[in-house]
Formats: structure tokens, sequence, C-alpha cells
């Protein structure tokens, strides 16, 4: 797992939250708060409105990021969500502007298949 910061700069905190929600997978007890439905802009807003930039769990999935700067710590993401996680969706979003673009999409389903399989 890398210990390079994933770059934000430039992108809204909304999107970068939406998106990394919609590829984070719950875990654990996460399950029993787990909603499966993507997280749209506007949700998001909400919450970053409300200037809270730093996640452990969101509705049951697991995030381990703080977006409060222009660059965030990737390895809590990557840990449970997979080597690079964090940067193969901010590049997506950065590369089509989607936060719930189908590659993430199924980032995403493929994180919960392994979590409901996991041990």
């Amino acid at each position: 797992m890398s210990s390079e910061k994933v770059s934000i700069a430039g992108l809204k905190k909304a999107s970068v939250l939406a998106a990394l929600y919609n590829r984070a997978r719950p875990q654990g007890m996460g399950f029993m708060h787990y909603i499966p439905e993507p997280m749209f802009i506007g949700d998001a807003e909400k919450i970053t409105d409300m200037k809270v930039y730093k996640f452990d769990y969101l509705h049951g999935r697991v995030m381990k990021v703080d977006i409060s700067e222009d660059e965030f710590d990737p390895w809590g993401f990557d840990r449970d969500n997979g080597a690079g996680a964090a940067q193969a969706t901010i590049d997506i979003l950065r590369e089509t502007g989607e936060v719930s673009h189908q590659r993430i999409l199924e980032a995403h389903i493929v994180g919960l298949f392994e979590a409901m399989s996991a041990k």
C-alpha cells in the first residue's frame, strides 16, 4: 500500500466524498448500518456544507479518510478497500467527473462480495 498522499486539489469536497463513499465497502459491524444506494452530490454537499471532512465509517462503509486539505493519506482507505483504491477512485473522478461512474460502482460491488465472504 502506498504511503503517498492523494491529491484532491481542484476538486469539490462533496465530489470527493461521494466518489470515495461510492467505492467504499461495508465491513464488520458496518453491515448493520450499510446503505447499498450510491451517494449523490446533493447528499454529499449536505455533509460537507457542515464542514465535516473526516470519516471513519459512513452509513456502514469503511472510509478512514480526512479530506479537509488538498491531499489526504490513503492508507486506511486502501487497507480496507484495496491497495490503490483511493487513488484509482480520484483518478476516475478527475477523468470523468462522475462520482457514480460504472468503474467506481463495480469496484464497490467487488469489495462488497469480498467483505461478505471474509471469515
